[in-house]
């Protein structure tokens, strides 16, 4: 069972997702009479450790460089752990359709099990298979694609424009699917770095304020769902003891998040089912038999439920037409 190849991004999908959230903040400093500067704080993924390290190499020459680069935010993941408390029933299963897109002229190949992007929709599905040199049939879609936009894949940044007319199409034939999601919890580290106690106060109370203790953003994962992001602790560090006047001052603000995301294992393919027979039986106690002892007779009502058209897929408008036969 362990070596199946498949790659769901899950954990890349949170980390983003983290990560969007404080990519915008900004500071207003005062300056010469009425003149108000608007900082941006840059955000990178990296160890806090590391930029700590670059500032205690600096020289006295190129303090002002380095310091100038301040106020400023790295976040990194720390951990993952199981969360037992959010686990579901395993044998319970998440169902979608593939889909076929058909390209205007044949794109150069796409990697399978990338993720592609539409450039209008900005849908996002991954790749399957290529069936034929215009074709590619694709899992997991996150919404309807548009006919004529640009298709990007996402690792081999191969690019395709769909065709002008039914470039969308769903293949209903079979469906994937997966079995329950699995819960795990991931520690995230997020620290603001910089030289005044000031920039550091204006930059956490714009964090704070939405953390009660969690806040909760949403992601396009194989199934859409929230994720809940919670704030376990903050804690404030100063490095600068003025020894001297080359010496680097820096401020480290360390808050640390608890992501509780999921996890899902390979896609599964199957038929669709479309009739489902339902056959009754008569029961009869022989004498002498307890009431667990018993005989079954020959089916005498059996019922047949298809969807019309056949062809409907579970988004379409349908009816289920039953037919019912009687002394079988």
């Amino acid at each position: 069972m362990l070596g199946t190849t498949f790659y769901n991004e899950s954990i890349r999908k949170s980390l983003v997702a983290f990560g969007t959230l404080f990519n915008g903040i900004t500071i207003k400093r005062a300056g010469s009479g009425t003149t108000i500067q608007s900082v941006g704080v840059p955000l990178a993924y990296a160890p806090r450790a590391r930029f700590v390290q670059i500032l205690q190499q600096s020289t006295a020459a190129n303090v002002a460089e380095v310091q100038g680069g301040l106020p400023r935010m790295s976040f990194e993941w720390t951990g993952l752990t199981y969360d037992a408390s959010r686990k579901l029933n395993t044998m319970q299963k998440t169902a979608t359709t593939y889909k076929t897109l058909t390209f205007a002229i044949a794109p150069n190949l796409f990697s399978t099990g990338e993720r592609i992007t539409g450039a209008i929709s900005t849908s996002t599905a991954y790749i399957v298979d290529q069936p034929s040199t215009t074709t590619i049939r694709v899992r997991d879609a996150s919404g309807a694609f548009t006919d004529s936009e640009t298709i990007t894949g996402s690792t081999s940044n191969t690019t395709g424009s769909l065709a002008s007319s039914g470039a969308d199409t769903s293949d209903s034939s079979k469906v994937i699917y997966y079995w329950q999601r699995v819960p795990y919890n991931m520690d995230i580290a997020l620290a603001v770095a910089c030289d005044t106690t000031e920039d550091g106060l204006k930059i956490v109370e714009q964090i704070l304020p939405y953390f009660t203790p969690e806040f909760t953003v949403s992601i396009n994962d194989v199934q859409k769902h929230d994720i809940p992001i919670v704030l376990t602790d903050v804690s404030q560090e100063d490095q600068w003891e003025g020894a001297s006047e080359n010496e680097r001052r820096l401020i480290i603000w360390t808050l640390n998040f608890q992501l509780k995301t999921y996890l899902y294992g390979p896609a599964k393919e199957s038929v669709v089912v479309r009739e489902a027979i339902t056959q009754l039986y008569s029961k009869k106690i022989f004498s002498g038999l307890d009431d667990t002892q018993i005989a079954m007779e020959t089916a005498n009502i059996r019922t047949v439920q298809v969807p019309d058209p056949t062809t409907a897929d579970a988004d379409d408008s349908y009816t289920v037409t039953e037919t019912q036969t009687d002394n079988i």
